[in-house]
């Protein structure tokens, strides 16, 4: 995690956790402090495109600390290491992003139990750009939850 200042606003940039379909991502960020920063949370947004129940398509993110459980105790680090872990556990009752609630769900119900990560990939289909993964389940016809997540790497739009 890293943090960088540029007057009210600041820059951040996150790593997925490993073991989650977000491991080896990194995403940036934007921190907004009010003028009564601590006492208000800061207004943090996602810059890198993220597929995720708890983030929607604006980078709006859906964090209990980032709104009504917010402490002035909380700092800039204890904020982005609570996002950080929000990558992999998601808030699935509380969420910006219906079809990753969705999807996040159904994987996590069927292929792990108690797990809360989502299955790696089986199949790699060819793309035009190499950067973006399109991974089909051999289960069945459909997208897979964590291949539609790794491609956010660098194109969530072929998604």
């Amino acid at each position: 995690m890293d943090a960088a200042p540029a007057g009210s606003h600041r820059t951040a940039t996150i790593t997925g956790t490993q073991g989650t379909p977000y491991e080896g991502l990194s995403y940036s960020l934007t921190l907004a402090f009010p003028a009564n920063y601590p006492c208000s949370p800061p207004t943090i947004k996602f810059v890198t495109p993220c597929f995720h129940p708890n983030v929607d398509v604006h980078g709006n993110i859906c964090l209990d600390i980032l709104q009504d459980k917010w402490s002035a105790v909380y700092d800039v680090r204890a904020t982005l290491v609570s996002l950080r872990s929000l990558l992999g556990e998601p808030n699935n009752d509380s969420p910006l992003n219906a079809l990753a609630a969705s999807l996040w769900g159904k994987v996590y119900s069927r292929a792990h139990g108690n797990t809360p990560y989502m299955p790696a990939p089986q199949r790699r289909c060819s793309s035009a750009d190499p950067r973006a993964v399109a991974v089909f389940s051999s289960a069945s016809s459909a997208f897979s939850a964590a291949g539609m997540l790794r491609c956010a790497r660098a194109r969530p739009a072929l998604c």
